[in-house]
């Protein structure tokens, strides 16, 4: 059976900002993936957070900032890549 993929759930949770009505977004696999919404919510936009796996937005609202703060991730061991350097003239 072929379903959403959770891998775009955040985007389209901003994209449920914009559009006017309530949406139910559900991510059954990642509890962590939705923990951003906080900044959407420090922006504007009309979230609640049902649950680490759900939430529900009401649109349509804009989106402003003047200040974004950078989160530091800590990259997993398995999925971070450091490319190789080479010194010049080695092969």
């Amino acid at each position: 059976m072929a379903g959403f993929p959770t891998d775009l759930m955040s985007p389209f949770i901003v994209l449920a900002t914009q559009t006017e009505g309530t949406v139910l977004c559900h991510d059954w696999m990642y509890e962590w993936r939705m923990f951003f919404v906080d900044d959407l919510i420090s922006m504007g936009a009309k979230i609640f957070i049902a649950d680490p796996h759900r939430v529900i937005v009401s649109g349509k609202t804009p989106l402003m900032s003047d200040r974004l703060f950078c989160k530091i991730l800590e990259p997993e061991s398995r999925s971070f890549w450091r490319p190789s350097v080479r010194k010049a003239g080695a092969r």
